[in-house]
């Protein structure tokens, strides 16, 4: 799953004058286990972890304060995404949660998670993964209770205390939800290849390319206006430049062809006295560069960079997506996820093929037992990335909607008695 609305991430200069503030009423709750040292210490406070230590609302100049001003977090996830998450958990509840022994008041194949057991060994039910990000570990936090929020409830009425699940979550700079060139430099070389490629480079010299760029370096007066600017403006009602709010929220249209015109866009130096015609629709026109500067590198060569970089996450999810219909025991032959590495070289060097396989399998070396449900909550570059690895990615002018989900479902196929798991 992908994380809803959100704030900015950091180092954003959308263009000049961005200076937002951004407050938030959203916040992370913590809570720590008792010590091990005491017997009796069970008492604890469950903490708020609010954003305002360095908030002086006297003086919003202050250059002690939070990157964007307010007390929201960076990229922190935001009130409008809770809700887009909690209906995520319920549509989850009402295709896979039912009771034991009663209405399963939804259709019978999709029975995973028995309502009445549940908690008799969570972590046989549930697996929950995520990046070390505060929208991430949120949002799938949220998705569980919309998904159980009804036992959750009971639980805490029977027990007076709330159950443990455990999250499993890395270093965020070592992790691998989404392409880490740091960890594998392969995928660097494959980026800056591509990059270099012909088929790049008439992307960056194309008609529409050209005039965008002008139109950000002349009428914005430089900066990125790229998808995370324009979207965490417009979706939470916040000031657009003018020149690009021509946006109503319903779709127009854009087309991919004009960046593979042969024309070319006369530059300009000056502030636009009129000499360049960018035409209209521009917040889309925008949407669409940033998005394509993506999906082209995600979807070239075969998908190239989307495989290898998505070789580590696919060893973790197929260790619960086999546990259905092999031995659960973890494997040590090779799987459909280190074959990838397989297909993805360029012939020039097959020892980072082993390399990278070799990442895969330490990253899953530690996994407790596989689960019915496993969620795993990270960002719109893990969901593209997955996808397009599959080769079913092949949309350049599109960008997963926040809250987006990706299910992968096993299913048990009974014919005449005779089980057979696929």
């Amino acid at each position: 799953a992908r994380t809803p609305w959100a704030a900015p991430t950091p180092n954003n200069t959308c263009w000049p004058g961005y200076q937002p503030v951004w407050n938030c009423n959203l916040t992370t709750w913590l809570g720590t286990p008792p010590p091990q040292s005491t017997v009796d210490a069970t008492g604890m406070f469950t903490v708020n972890k609010v954003y305002n230590a360095l908030v002086h609302e006297d003086d919003p100049t202050n250059v002690l304060r939070n990157e964007w001003g307010g007390t929201c977090q960076q990229g922190q996830l935001l009130t409008q995404g809770y809700e887009q998450e909690l209906q995520n958990g319920q549509a989850f509840r009402d295709a896979y949660v039912y009771q034991g022994d009663g209405d399963y008041g939804h259709d019978s194949k999709m029975r995973l998670l028995d309502a009445k057991t549940l908690f008799d060994n969570i972590a046989d039910n549930i697996y929950y993964r995520s990046d070390d990000d505060q929208r991430t570990l949120m949002s799938g936090q949220i998705v569980l209770r919309g998904l159980l929020q009804q036992e959750l409830n009971a639980y805490y009425d029977s027990k007076k205390q709330h159950p443990l699940l455990n999250l499993h979550v890395a270093d965020r700079y070592r992790d691998i939800l989404d392409a880490n060139e740091e960890i594998c430099p392969r995928l660097g070389e494959i980026s800056q290849r591509y990059r270099k490629s012909t088929d790049y480079q008439a992307f960056l010299q194309s008609k529409e390319y050209m005039t965008l760029q002008a139109f950000k370096q002349n009428v914005l007066g430089g900066g990125k206006a790229n998808l995370d600017c324009l979207m965490t403006q417009y979706c939470t009602d916040r000031e657009i430049p003018t020149q690009v709010d021509d946006f109503d929220g319903t779709r127009i249209g854009t087309n991919v062809d004009d960046y593979y015109s042969n024309e070319q866009q006369e530059q300009s130096n000056s502030t636009d006295g009129g000499e360049i015609d960018y035409g209209t629709n521009l917040f889309e026109r925008l949407a669409l560069q940033d998005a394509m500067g993506t999906n082209l590198l995600y979807m070239a060569d075969n998908n190239q960079y989307a495989k290898f970089a998505m070789i580590p996450l696919w060893k973790e999810m197929w260790y619960h997506i086999k546990s259905a219909t092999l031995d659960p025991e973890p494997e040590t032959t090779t799987t459909p996820a280190t074959d990838a590495s397989n297909d993805v070289g360029d012939g020039d060097d097959n020892s980072t093929n082993s390399d990278n396989a070799s990442a895969a399998s330490s990253s899953s070396s530690t996994i407790p037992n596989p689960a019915k449900f496993a969620l795993f909550s990270g960002h719109d570059t893990t969901l593209l990335p997955l996808l397009a690895s599959l080769g079913v990615w092949t949309r350049q002018d599109f960008w997963p909607p926040y809250a987006s989900s990706m299910l992968i479902e096993t299913h048990e196929i009974n014919f005449d008695g005779n089980t057979d798991t696929s």
